[in-house]
């Protein structure tokens, strides 16, 4: 029994190779990440609650994926920005076991979001006169653009996995993958699939020339 030890917290370690004087630079990257990503998501989440022509399915599934999004960064993004700007690595085991269960769920929702947005894509472009060069090139603008964000889903997660079958794998290296399919698809569906639509551009557009007029 003298030799039992418990523990309540789990520690973070982030990039341990990482030396300490780029610590604040670090946290203010992912701040400046998580800011454009907070705002992108927030824009969208309340163009399609207030405004009631983009009260459609396809703007629906686009604000679904807006607030899967914008959980995700916050339940992640901002205990990393702690650990480095305030030292606050530490988590508790239920903290813990609550960003896992958030991180584990909205991944999967994330792809299946997406699936329903390139179906829906792809429905809506073969409704329109398939003769015309403008259809193919929306069809394959649709293709080319959901293909990369599942790229960046899927090759480095592929990458990750092969990783850790090697003898002695980089920390570092290892949690840099991690990052890159967590955090990257994530700060580019804002604006890939939400901001470029055409229905939400000319919202945006709409609001800017009545502030501008005012």
């Amino acid at each position: 029994m003298d030799n039992e030890s418990e523990f309540s917290e789990f520690v973070l370690v982030g990039f341990p190779g990482l030396p300490q004087r780029f610590h604040i630079g670090v946290g203010i990257l992912i701040f400046l990440v998580y800011n454009v990503s907070l705002c992108a998501n927030i824009t969208v989440i309340m163009l399609i609650f207030l405004k009631e022509h983009l009260h459609k399915p396809m703007y629906i599934v686009i604000a679904s994926l807006a607030i899967s999004d914008l959980l995700f960064d916050t339940s992640t993004l901002s205990k990393i920005i702690a650990k480095y700007w305030f030292g606050a690595g530490s988590m508790t085991f239920m903290g813990c076991f609550l960003q896992m269960t958030i991180v584990h769920t909205l991944n999967p929702l994330d792809s299946l979001i997406i699936m329903l947005m390139a179906v829906d894509r792809i429905i809506l472009t073969k409704a329109c006169s398939t003769a015309r060069s403008e259809s193919w090139n929306k069809a394959f603008y649709t293709c080319v653009t959901h293909w990369f964000v599942i790229g960046t889903y899927n090759v480095p997660r592929l990458l990750v996995y092969t990783y850790e079958q090697t003898k002695k794998p980089q920390v570092d290296i290892y949690v840099s993958l991690i990052c890159l399919y967590t955090f990257v698809p994530h700060f580019m569906s804002p604006i890939i699939f939400c901001l470029r639509t055409e229905e939400i551009k000319k919202t945006l557009r709409s609001i800017f020339k009545r502030r501008n007029n005012s």
